[in-house]
């Protein structure tokens, strides 16, 4: 579920990361394919391609990151932070307002429910700006969200669950209903640069991240965290 890269300061860790992260993705560039750019000039070694253009088949998620950019600034004396930095970019990465995790469950419940987008039109309509431009200040358009929620779910505002905090078991239930959405056979990775940097000598941070790792149990094959 899990694997990390280890290697000397300087050694190209966060390089090999973010290529990586390209390949699995098979990002477009210049009208090609990342792993087009793998020929046998630059690949010799014929099971090695092989086994790369397999790895690129299908569908897969890749979520890029270095976690000390991420994570709040006082993050580090928390024992939970590393699943909450997991929790802010997957919620980014699906257009959610992954730094505030109720608002960002709050916008997954009403996508779940296929009325996400209704909200979201009923909001212009009632703030005069988009949701996107004015959640982060989501306290003092109260009146705003009531009114968008009444006409998109006849709920109010205590919809949004303010007590809402993270976990290791929700965050692994909630990647694991994602998946189960796109299919048995879609991927998801998290690719994290500067790991080791973050935790540093701290046990706790150590221990959050392993749990992170091993409640990935519980999600069906899919889904990858490649650690720098």
């Amino acid at each position: 579920m899990g694997v990390w890269i280890s290697g000397f300061f300087g050694s190209g860790k966060s390089h090999f990361l973010k290529i990586l992260s390209y390949l699995l993705a098979n990002i477009s560039v210049e009208q090609q394919q990342a792993i087009d750019f793998f020929d046998e000039k630059r690949v010799p070694d014929p099971l090695l391609r092989a086994s790369m253009a397999r790895a690129v088949t299908g569908s897969t998620d890749v979520i890029l990151f270095n976690i000390d950019s991420k994570a709040e600034a006082n993050s580090k004396n928390q024992r939970d932070s590393i699943v909450r930095v997991f929790q802010k970019v997957f919620d980014e990465h699906l257009g959610y307002f992954g730094s505030v995790p109720a608002i960002a469950e709050f916008e997954r419940t009403l996508d779940q429910k296929g009325q996400y987008q209704t909200f979201k039109q009923a909001f212009a309509r009632a703030s005069g700006s988009t949701w996107e431009e004015d959640r982060d200040a989501w306290l003092f358009h109260q009146e705003d969200i009531s009114r968008a929620l009444a006409v998109s779910t006849g709920m109010g505002v205590e919809a949004i669950d303010q007590n809402y905090t993270n976990s290791v078991e929700k965050f692994a239930q909630t990647v694991r209903q994602y998946l189960d959405s796109k299919g048995t056979k879609h991927r998801l990775l998290f690719m994290v640069d500067e790991v080791g940097q973050y935790i540093g000598e701290s046990p706790d941070l150590m221990l959050n991240l392993q749990t992170v790792v091993r409640d990935k149990s519980i999600i069906p094959k899919g889904t990858v965290s490649d650690i720098s």
